[in-house]
């Protein structure tokens, strides 16, 4: 017999999976309206404020990680950085990226910076 507050399984593995992907896209995936960057990029530009001279994308994405202001892994806090500095990506760069950050051709194709 079936009570009124019993849920069905699958109607809470949906209002989760609802949940979530609306999170993902007005928390991570949709620029803001004030500034035009997403969470991850503002956080880069945060940290890289404070640094004197050059710093390579690994030491950045580091410093991302450690501060604790972003969770979702060294990889993608370096494709994060990477795209601000790709010519092919923005009108204007916000980072000066000194090296190789890909082209239209191949997006993927950056070297060690």
């Amino acid at each position: 017999m079936k009570k009124s507050n019993d849920i069905i399984s699958s109607q809470y593995i949906n209002d989760i999976t609802r949940e979530y992907g609306m999170y993902t896209v007005f928390k991570r995936g949709i620029p803001s309206i004030s500034d035009g960057l997403k969470v991850s990029q503002r956080i880069a530009l945060w940290l890289i404020k404070g640094v004197d001279g050059e710093i390579k994308t690994a030491s950045l994405a580091g410093n991302m990680l450690s501060s604790l202001l972003y969770v979702h892994g060294e990889k993608s806090a370096s494709d994060t950085i990477s795209n601000l500095a790709a010519p092919y990506m923005n009108n204007i760069c916000l980072i000066e990226g000194i090296g190789l950050f890909g082209n239209k051709v191949a997006p993927k194709d950056i070297g060690a910076a």
